[in-house]
């Protein structure tokens, strides 16, 4: 039998690929089967006023999979960035390299590339045919432009991604704000909720698969929406469930831990006691807790990590730099790519890999079945006396809650209470228990200096170089104490 291809099928195929090339942005990443298409949906809340009693304007930048294209017409980053508009007015190349010099550090030359550098999304794109589940940020300022790496890879393989940006109320960033301002929360909640009302009635959404995603205080609009929106089937937490958030969505009338029910994923740099305690007042499903060495919280997005390496610019103080910082938010994209289309597409779990190994630790899941583990003070007192056995033994009874980081928190406990011989000696059961892992050697070496043991923290710097030869930290540490 003959084979016939029409020479339309071939103007689709030819144009599809065309479309289909990704962003330099994107390092290693890959594509999936769609393009991508990137617009601003405007609308307006007749329901509410501002304060010039006119209707409420808001937002949604929505990526979307998108169908082939007739010639190359992708977007430049400079396109992103213009959500940090207060107005409808654009903001000019100048203004732009100002915002990128002033925040991120990044001068001239360095930023007249990454304003003009080509994403993977085309403008106003026509949409892909079918229906796909919708992902929407938990609020965060500056979102679009922070997230746009892995809005576009989600869309590439077949999401819709949406940030909701109230027009002419710029979110303020507040960091060291003790007391989160519940008018306002609640107003960025009607907000998202007005937004997923208009999406959930388009033709291109479907409607029984809705997550949502957030990074850094984006956590507490995600865990109140959570809680208030019983559609949402899956949260995933980008640096954004810790101690800060979770404490300011306990504070809000909304919050209900009993509408905690859903699957929760949670990326971060680490989870300190505090933040363990406090996972005690959920009462979910299931929530998985994955930590990534050598990262610090601005590594959990594009512009302040891979972004910065590929560019070569130096990144802000609260991103950990280098091939880490690449290879750390490419494995936190492939990772939540795979929770996603295990929960909403029924595929089985694919564990990505990475090509540094050292970078993950591997996930904990913690189950409510846990809620009843001992105390930290029951730990370190039962660690002291019955030393190595019991602690394996504590670790046997609770494997979901406790990991290798946990008893390097109770030994700095220890430490700021003086607690110097005790804490010693609790860093070097540690060791003993997880002698791979390149952050307990290295925290113990870092110990053993501060109590001016140089030459047995040049023995585990050793023993971590031979287990991981390309540990930066770990050589830089050594060839100091070497000078």
């Amino acid at each position: 039998m003959k084979t016939c291809v029409s020479i339309g099928a071939l103007l689709f195929v030819a144009c599809t690929f065309l479309s289909a090339q990704k962003s330099p942005l994107w390092g290693d990443l890959q594509p999936g089967n769609y393009n991508v298409g990137f617009k601003i949906i405007t609308l307006q809340d007749q329901t509410r006023l501002n304060k010039e009693e006119q209707p409420r304007t808001i937002q949604i930048h929505l990526w979307y999979p998108a169908a082939a294209v007739k010639e190359n017409k992708l977007m430049p980053f400079k396109e992103y960035l213009q959500a940090l508009s207060k107005t409808q007015a654009r903001l000019n190349d100048t203004a732009l390299k100002i915002y990128l010099k002033n925040n991120l550090n990044i001068h001239d030359e360095a930023a007249i590339r990454l304003l003009n550098t080509a994403t993977t999304a085309t403008a106003s794109a026509e949409h892909a045919e079918g229906q796909f589940p919708l992902l929407i940020w938990g609020f965060r300022n500056s979102t679009t432009a922070y997230q746009a790496v892995i809005s576009e890879y989600l869309a590439s393989h077949g999401y819709l991604v949406a940030f909701v940006h109230p027009q002419g109320l710029q979110p303020v960033f507040r960091w060291n704000q003790t007391s989160p301002d519940f008018n306002d929360i609640a107003y960025k909640l009607y907000d998202i909720e007005f937004a997923l009302g208009y999406l959930n009635n388009q033709s291109f959404t479907d409607q029984h698969h809705t997550g949502v995603l957030s990074w850094s205080y984006g956590g507490e609009t995600a865990i109140l929406l959570q809680m208030q929106n019983a559609s949402i089937d899956l949260a995933i937490f980008l640096d954004a469930f810790d101690k800060w958030c979770i404490e300011n969505a306990a504070k809000s009338p909304f919050f209900d831990a009993a509408k905690a029910t859903i699957p929760y994923i949670s990326f971060a740099d680490n989870y300190d006691s505090t933040t363990l305690k406090l996972l005690q007042e959920f009462k979910y499903n299931e929530l998985k807790l994955h930590t990534y060495a050598q990262t610090k919280h601005g590594n959990f997005n594009s512009l302040e990590s891979i972004i910065p390496f590929l560019y070569k610019f130096d990144p802000p103080r609260w991103t950990q730099g280098g091939e880490p910082a690449k290879i750390a938010y490419e494995l936190i994209c492939r990772y939540t790519l795979a929770y996603l289309n295990h929960y909403f597409k029924q595929q089985a779990l694919q564990i990505p890999t990475a090509s540094a190994p050292d970078i993950l630790v591997k996930p904990q899941t913690f189950h409510p079945s846990a809620l009843l583990a001992p105390s930290d003070e029951t730990l370190v007192t039962m660690g002291l006396k019955n030393e190595l056995d019991q602690i394996r033994s504590i670790f046997a009874q609770f494997p979901e809650l406790y990991g290798e980081l946990t008893y390097t928190y109770l030994a700095d406990r220890l430490l700021s209470d003086f607690r110097f011989e005790d804490a010693l000696h609790l860093f070097e059961l540690n060791v003993k228990l997880f002698p791979q892992s390149p952050e307990i050697l290295m925290t113990m070496a870092n110990t053993y200096l501060l109590f001016e043991r140089k030459q047995d923290a040049k023995s585990i710097l050793q023993e971590l170089l031979i287990i991981h030869p390309k540990h930066e930290a770990a050589t830089k540490l050594l060839q100091e104490i070497n000078k």
